[in-house]
């Protein structure tokens, strides 16, 4: 019977938002703006009976519980570009950009015991008074904040030989403090021939 069994629900709600725009100018140059928003919440319920294990460790007397996680992030990015034709044969692309990721959450958790024996899922969580509460308990961890700066120039040659120049620096608050950026460079190299196409990277 519901009053007798266990019983454990989460109801997820996620929301997204994504819009971008992009501005050309002075013939060669395009800025990017990138910005995204997410909004999480999880309601989790459970409920243990009479006759459910959890339960005999408190005189075979119900108990349930409510937890609820909310949680939101925001990304944001700024890319310009730079392309460039010259002559017939010579092509130089230059990128740069900066993005800023933060994220932040908190649960709070409530939960009774000692519920009558006879008391239904239903009941019991509509009415957590009907048990001896527990202490209410938050958790309300640091923000996550993570940035990013990135560069990349291409240069093509006729469409045939390709270079590339990379380098990113990823910082983020989960690093050690004094210790918080990464750096990535990276030199890549392409030829094209009519069966395909080579890479080489440095």
């Amino acid at each position: 019977s519901q009053s007798a069994g266990s019983s454990r629900h989460r109801k997820r709600q996620t929301f997204n938002y994504n819009a971008s725009m992009n501005i050309k100018f002075l013939k060669d140059f395009n800025y990017r703006l990138e910005f995204g928003y997410q909004y999480l919440k999880n309601v989790t319920d459970e409920f243990y009976g009479m006759n459910t294990n959890r339960a005999q460790t408190y005189g075979n007397m119900p108990l349930a519980s409510k937890e609820l996680d909310d949680g939101n992030s925001i990304r944001l990015a700024n890319i310009l570009t730079y392309s460039k034709k010259i002559e017939r044969f010579n092509t130089i692309t230059a990128m740069i950009g900066q993005e800023i990721n933060n994220a932040e959450s908190y649960t709070i958790t409530s939960s009774a015991k000692y519920f009558p024996q006879y008391v239904t899922k239903n009941q019991a969580l509509s009415m957590m008074q009907l048990g001896r509460a527990d202490p209410i308990v938050t958790s309300y961890p640091p923000a996550t904040k993570v940035a990013s700066f990135f560069g990349r120039i291409n240069y093509d040659y006729a469409g045939k030989y390709l270079a590339a120049l990379t380098f990113r620096a990823d910082g983020s608050s989960k690093f050690a403090p004094g210790n918080r950026w990464g750096y990535f460079p990276s030199v890549g190299a392409s030829w094209r021939h009519g069966w395909g196409r080579a890479l080489v990277l440095f």
